[in-house]
């Protein structure tokens, strides 16, 4: 959630910055979005002063979130300590990061309840389920697939 929000907040700096006709560098684009040189990269821009404004609210916004973020990762990473062992056997495996692995290990708890793997994926929400009368059948959306977007 916090991602989208940081993503919706740079999109808006910059379609701010496309309106008034500036496209930046990718390292001056850095430069603007980050706490140290934002300000100072956003002075030195030619925009109009509507919109110094408005994109100097939305660095603020940018900045509370991402600070906010690093400190949720930080609780999240101090709250999965304990389950360290099992945190780095999951990491393991391709696209399972130091963030989810926790996540999944609380939903999930001991995978050894779950007498099939299909049994778990079923139990997160990932198997869909089939509904089937005579010749038709059709699949019926799980809670993660109507989640999901």
């Amino acid at each position: 959630m916090l991602n989208k929000q940081i993503r919706m907040l740079k999109d808006y700096i910059q379609t701010v910055l496309a309106y008034n006709g500036v496209v930046l560098p990718v390292l001056q684009k850095n430069h603007l979005l980050s706490v140290k040189h934002g300000k100072d990269a956003l002075e030195e821009l030619d925009i109009s002063e509507a919109s110094r404004i408005s994109i100097a609210m939305n660095l603020e916004l940018l900045w509370h979130v991402l600070e906010k973020k690093e400190e949720l990762v930080k609780e999240i990473l101090r709250i999965g300590e304990p389950l360290k062992e099992d945190v780095e056997r999951l990491i393991s495996i391709r696209g399972i990061t130091p963030l989810t692995a926790p996540a999944f290990l609380a939903d999930v708890g001991d995978v050894r309840r779950f007498k099939t793997l299909r049994k778990m994926n079923a139990y997160l929400g990932l198997v869909p389920k089939i509904k089937e009368s005579g010749a038709r059948s059709r699949k019926v959306p799980t809670l993660g697939q109507v989640w999901s977007y």
